[in-house]
């Protein structure tokens, strides 16, 4: 029974010659920890079905960089070979605006399984929401409002400005569609959040409208990132999916089911959190709580520039990958040489240092990692410039590929050009290929 704010059980015994005892015990802090115990287990099995999803997709992802990025590069080659009226042309042209469909899909599917990890950094929300407010506000349709509440000043968190973009894009643009044919608002809003607000949330328990994704770190500062929604709500029965990639209630037309893993994964690799509220026929809101950050910290990845010719060797276990490479930059006037065994590149390297000025290499490879491939080849060659290209980082920051001695780091599917471009552009860059926040999908 529940007797003020404590728990008790009445426990009776009948008396051999007749009669009761009853014994009232207080359990007030056994259910407490039983119900703390419950909320926990239900917190891991989501964590562990999350994480197992994001490494499977993390993988396949992989892969598919792999076959998209020779797609493309010889697509590309065809395009460039063939006369304008070509119905080849036409062909191959149709070829590259497929794959680059599939580029905008599989830079997603990486976003939620976190395989490109965040490069310690700042951003900052006000300048977020205004470019997000600059690119969406004229696509919101007729009857929908996009409103906006700027902090007054700077309000920089931890992490990525282009990832955190695309998320608030993602949700913007999930709920102009909650909004359907109704007229309605949306709105989004970034503030510092209280402490008081975060410690509500350490005890937190998820109820039918509620759910808390992530858990608040104890005495860290978090700044408030909403956005919310007048439309017709989340169902009840599918709250617990909408997080899950290629789930989706709009049809295959309308939606890949990308847009809110993406979400996910952002926030996962932000070291933030998210409470959702959605009540049908009310509307739903999306409380993101992220790190806030030093004001003496700055985010300012930097664009390779240059231009030049040089002798380049290609190191990829994938085949297709290395004569993709190799003849996109022989076509630009560079000498390439492309191997699949980086134990042979580094042979080739240490019997003649000066035969390359350039190494272009995969990250995750056999028996040798792109990592430990240009550290030792940097050892035996100090002037060579190194470039990285990877489809999955594999849980490993931008700064710590860096520190190996990377100069640039590409994402797969990688564009030719720009890998021209930073064969002889300054050092310790990051260029992503494949992160549009313009064409990204949502639920």
């Amino acid at each position: 029974m529940r007797f003020g704010p404590r728990d008790l059980e009445i426990h009776r015994n009948r008396l051999p010659a007749g009669g009761l005892i009853a014994r009232l015990i207080d359990v007030t802090d056994r259910n407490v920890a039983e119900a703390e115990k419950l909320r926990l287990e239900n917190r891991l099995q989501q964590a562990a079905k999350m994480e197992a999803i994001g490494q499977l997709a993390g993988g396949i992802a992989h892969d598919f960089n792999n076959i998209l990025g020779a797609i493309t590069v010889f697509a590309g080659f065809i395009v460039q070979d063939t006369v304008m009226d070509s119905e080849n042309r036409e062909f191959a042209q149709r070829i590259l605006t497929a794959a680059n469909r599939g580029k905008d899909m599989v830079d997603q599917i990486m976003s939620f399984a976190e395989t490109r990890a965040v490069s310690q950094g700042s951003a900052d929300l006000r300048r977020v929401l205004e470019n997000c407010r600059e690119l969406l506000a004229p696509s919101m349709g007729s009857g929908a409002v996009l409103e906006t509440g700027l902090p007054l000043t700077a309000l920089l968190v931890c992490g990525n400005e282009v990832q955190i973009g695309q998320m608030v894009n993602n949700l913007i643009l999930n709920a102009r569609d909650a909004l359907g044919d109704r007229d309605g608002e949306v709105v989004v809003e970034a503030r510092s959040a209280s402490q008081e607000e975060i410690e509500a949330f350490r005890k937190f328990s998820n109820t039918p409208l509620e759910r808390l994704i992530g858990e608040p770190v104890a005495g860290r500062r978090y700044a408030r990132l909403s956005v919310r929604d007048s439309g017709s709500g989340i169902k009840p029965d599918i709250i617990d999916r909408i997080f899950e990639p290629f789930f989706s209630t709009k049809g295959r037309q309308r939606g890949t089911g990308l847009g809110l893993a993406v979400v996910h994964g952002v926030i996962r690799s932000h070291g933030g959190f998210c409470h959702l509220r959605s009540v049908r026929r009310e509307g739903t809101a999306f409380n993101i709580y992220l790190p806030l950050a030093s004001e003496t910290m700055v985010a300012a990845p930097a664009t390779p520039d240059g231009g030049g010719l040089g002798r380049v060797l290609i190191v990829d276990d994938e085949a297709e990958m290395a004569d993709m490479l190799s003849i996109g930059l022989e076509r630009l006037g560079y000498a390439t040489v492309a191997v699949q065994d980086p134990l042979t590149a580094l042979v080739a390297i240490e019997e003649d240092p000066l035969a390359f000025d350039s190494l272009v290499t995969d990250l995750q490879m056999p028996m040798m990692s792109g990592m430990e491939l240009i550290r030792k080849a940097r050892h035996a060659a100090p002037h060579l410039r190194t470039i990285l290209c990877t489809g999955n980082a594999a849980g490993a920051t931008e700064a710590e590929i860096l520190s190996h001695g990377a100069d640039t780091i590409f994402y797969k599917p990688i564009e030719i050009q720009l890998v021209a471009k930073a064969l002889c552009g300054r050092p310790n860059a990051v260029t992503r290929t494949a992160e549009n926040a313009e064409n990204s999908s949502h639920f």
